[in-house]
């Protein structure tokens, strides 16, 4: 049993559910225990325009399976609430933040572009996915030119969070 809050706090739980229905692993409880919290789950908008990116993401990677109507709905009001022009302010500059870091915005941005049927949308996507890798690339060089060890990366947020980005990155362009 999951709480409702935890469900909006962690919204990469719901790509897991929908690996799970994927997989044919626990069908009915998922579409059972999702039905449930159907009305609240719709209910919640993210403030930050990365976190509306990534729950419509994970949320239409489930409802690919799950098929449901009002979550389809749902997931096209998170689009249409990005403002997708400050997406680069919004992003954590230190190297080791994965959940609100360039890592982060670029693989939701990605994902984002596969699920959005708006043109228009996609077209805003790419641009911020440029001035993204943009920063990026600024990011690693700093990195890899600096004299000092001044870049603290620490397990969890870090080492882990950069791998399985960069991990997501490669499986994307392959």
């Amino acid at each position: 049993d999951l709480s409702p809050v935890l469900l909006s706090d962690y919204s990469i739980l719901f790509y897991y559910f929908g690996r799970l229905l994927h997989a044919n692993v626990y069908n009915e409880k998922i579409r059972k225990m999702i039905s449930n919290l159907e009305a609240y789950i719709c209910s919640v908008i993210p403030y930050y325009n990365l976190n509306k990116i990534l729950l419509a993401n994970t949320l239409s990677y489930m409802n690919e399976k799950l098929g449901s109507e009002s979550i389809r709905k749902y997931i096209k009001i998170l689009y249409d609430a990005v403002e997708y022009e400050k997406i680069i302010n919004e992003i954590d500059r230190s190297f080791n933040s994965f959940n609100a870091g360039w890592c982060n915005a670029l693989i939701n941005i990605t994902i984002a572009v596969k699920y959005i049927g708006d043109n228009d949308k996609v077209l805003m996507l790419y641009s911020q996915k440029e001035k993204i890798s943009n920063y990026a690339d600024k990011c690693i060089k700093e990195i890899l030119t600096c004299k000092e060890n001044n870049v603290k990366i620490n397990f969890i947020n870090g080492i882990s969070g950069v791998s399985f980005a960069l991990s997501v990155l490669l499986r994307l362009t392959i």
